[in-house]
């Protein structure tokens, strides 16, 4: 018998990102799935989409829309009762082929791989990992939240995402939290995601940019203060500030160069 794999997404106002998502679960060869979507209380009528089009999905309707994507994260993980946890962005689209080879891996993994983390290509090109790593498997200390697949029994001894964090940056604590309970991760270049968050996406959302500055860099240092060792913290916490101030600098640019335009 095949092991259950519970797929969980989370989407606020993406009605035809997800839609595009859940199409390509359902053309997928592995057919033992379960498909959790958790909605932020869409407007653009996601959640009537989904009820008449995707009656399998398990679908949970936030009350509103002020639930940050952690905690919703974590309500998709509780109610899950797959063997594996797959996480997908509500922008991704799977090869027919991803369930598949991902659980083929997995079961051939021991029990301290905890999470398999897979090629993410955006319309642009490769995003993740670098040209030099793209086809080779190693193990990692962080996953992406794009497309990647969970042991349940490792998630359960684990707070899940770190509500305070709200969104952005939630999958490197995560990674620690592993890491620091002695599982492994990682990267399988036979299973590749395709991420829409890609230039589409980023000229249409200056708010989006804003969130991503703000959010991310904040709980990079949360994430570093939490779980570097006394020796290294200072050093982290300064390269990072180095990097926030850069990354500010760009930000600032870009936000400048779009007034003039």
């Amino acid at each position: 018998m095949q092991p259950l794999v519970s797929i969980v997404i989370v989407t606020w106002n993406r009605k035809n990102g997800v839609i595009n998502l859940l199409r390509s679960i359902q053309n997928n060869t592995y057919k033992d799935v379960e498909v959790i979507v958790v909605d932020n209380h869409s407007t653009d009528g996601t959640v009537k989409e989904i009820r008449s089009n995707f009656p399998w999905v398990k679908l949970i309707v936030m009350p509103d829309s002020s639930y940050g994507a952690c905690e919703e994260f974590n309500m998709g993980f509780a109610n899950a009762i797959g063997k594996y946890i797959a996480v997908l962005d509500d922008d991704s689209t799977l090869p027919p082929n991803w369930i598949e080879n991902a659980v083929k891996k997995f079961e051939g993994e021991p029990e301290d791989v905890a999470v398999l983390a897979t090629k993410i290509v955006e319309p642009s090109g490769l995003s993740w990992p670098s040209k030099d790593k793209m086809n080779k498997e190693f193990y990692c200390g962080f996953f992406s939240g794009a497309g990647t697949i969970i042991r349940r029994s490792a998630l359960k001894k684990t707070r899940g995402y770190p509500k305070e964090y709200f969104i952005f940056g939630n999958e490197d604590e995560l990674a620690a939290q592993f890491l620091s309970k002695g599982y492994k991760i990682k990267y399988f270049p036979e299973v590749t995601t395709y991420h829409r968050f890609g230039s589409e996406y980023r000229k249409s959302s200056s708010r989006l940019a804003k969130k991503v500055f703000y959010y991310y860099m904040r709980n990079r240092l949360w994430t570093i203060w939490m779980h570097e060792s006394r020796g290294r913290l200072v050093k982290k916490t300064i390269g990072h500030l180095y990097i926030l101030l850069k990354s500010f600098k760009i930000w600032v640019c870009y936000n400048l160069c779009q007034g003039i335009n």
